[in-house]
């Protein structure tokens, strides 16, 4: 797996970890699957954009 990918996923990950600890914020399993989506979406997509050269 790429990198980049990988540590935004990571990031991701600890961000919603994060939210945990706030008493206003929760961690939603929904929102690190929707993000996850948006990643592999985000970088598919690039991939088949990238200029030929």
């Amino acid at each position: 797996m790429p990198l980049f990918p990988l540590l935004f996923f990571v990031f991701t990950v600890i961000e919603e970890l994060a939210q945990s600890l706030s008493p206003n914020r929760t961690f939603d399993i929904g929102d690190l699957v929707a993000s996850s989506f948006g990643i592999m979406i985000g970088y598919f997509l690039a991939e088949k954009l990238k200029p030929i050269s």
